[in-house]
């Protein structure tokens, strides 16, 4: 899905890994702004710290998704923060967590 918004937007939107997991597993994020060749402060948002936090990663990419058509239909506001500067979104923090809710116990609490 945080694919599909880097190439719906690609002049904005910048996909990045941010590290591994303890088993392996890309962290994935995306940086939002409207000039990369300019360092700026960075605001981060991240979800999914742990397993069954499923709803922050949706939370996420509503962020994600509300940034780029306002952006694209010209909201001065957010045309401002992204001026301003860089937006890190990471949805997921713990893919390993996600895998195993999804795979193998929905109701996982930690323990591997």
């Amino acid at each position: 899905v945080i694919n599909n918004f880097s190439k719906n937007y690609p002049t904005i939107t910048r996909i990045i890994e941010v590290g591994r997991s303890i088993q392996g597993r890309p962290i994935i994020g995306i940086e939002i702004t409207d000039n990369f060749n300019i360092d700026k402060p960075v605001i981060s948002f991240n979800g999914m710290h742990h397993a069954r936090e499923l709803m922050t990663v949706e939370m996420n990419l509503g962020i994600i998704e509300a940034l780029t058509t306002q952006f694209t239909q010209g909201d001065a506001e957010v045309r401002g923060f992204l001026r301003d500067f860089k937006i890190v979104i990471i949805p997921q923090v713990n893919p390993d967590g996600s895998q195993i809710v999804f795979e193998r116990d929905s109701f996982w609490i930690g323990i591997l």
